[in-house]
């Protein structure tokens, strides 16, 4: 996306293909600052089309792909080269900045919310968003067969800073955590796997109260000594 392009309009946009789309389509969103060659700043959508003929997600994508400021790319990479790993070797002494934010999986990706996003990302130098489209299979599953929560969630969302060693203060990171606390109110749950923290009350977030329950049961059964504990842990 180029930096004059209405960010506001391609999520309103996507949110609305969304709702109808086939079953095919599935979007991520991430606007990022300067990190690395790999990841450059800016906001990028990509999108994944299971299906053998590109042009349908071209069709299907024509009202955001068609926005000022959008330049896209279609092609159909092997799937081996999607999964091959970095080859550049991690630098040992490399800080990793810590994480200041969360998540939320969302029934509906409102105009407030997207709004608030947004308007977070440009407060903050050092923020991140980062959306993904659910629904399809992922929604076919009834709530109660397995203990993954939020299963009519249609948007999962993350948004956040990164915690720069002498590139922010004290009241930047008071300011983000509060942000993103109230950027998440009103899901239906948070995913553990972007989560840096094991708290018990972040843990019972992870779930419904009837799964987290039904857990909890199951835990008293099998692991009553809770040898498996180094995990979001349920006692």
């Amino acid at each position: 996306m180029g930096a004059d392009a209405d960010r506001r309009a391609l999520l309103r946009g996507l949110r609305d293909i969304l709702r109808d789309a086939p079953r095919e389509l599935t979007v991520t969103y991430m606007d990022v600052p300067p990190m690395d060659p790999s990841a450059p700043a800016g906001a990028r959508l990509a999108a994944v089309w299971a299906d053998a003929d590109p042009a349908a997600l071209e069709r299907t994508l024509a009202p955001v792909i068609d926005l000022d400021g959008i330049v896209g790319d279609v092609s159909t990479p092997a799937y081996r080269d999607i999964l091959m790993d970095d080859p550049r070797p991690a630098d040992p002494d490399a800080v990793v900045p810590r994480f200041l934010g969360g998540n939320g999986l969302f029934r509906e990706l409102d105009d407030e919310r997207i709004d608030r996003l947004l308007e977070f990302r440009a407060a903050h130098q050092f923020s991140v968003l980062f959306l993904r489209s659910m629904g399809g299979a992922f929604g076919d599953v009834a709530q109660e067969d397995t203990a993954f929560p939020g299963r009519d969630a249609t948007w999962f969302v993350l948004a956040g800073g990164f915690d720069i060693p002498g590139m922010i203060d004290d009241a930047t990171r008071a300011a983000i955590l509060a942000e993103t606390d109230a950027l998440f109110e009103g899901r239906l749950a948070q995913y553990g796997n972007f989560l840096d923290s094991e708290r018990p009350e972040v843990v019972r977030a992870m779930f419904t109260e009837e799964g987290y329950e039904r857990l909890r049961g199951l835990k008293a059964q099998w692991d009553p000594q809770n040898l498996f504990r180094r995990n979001h842990n349920i006692v």
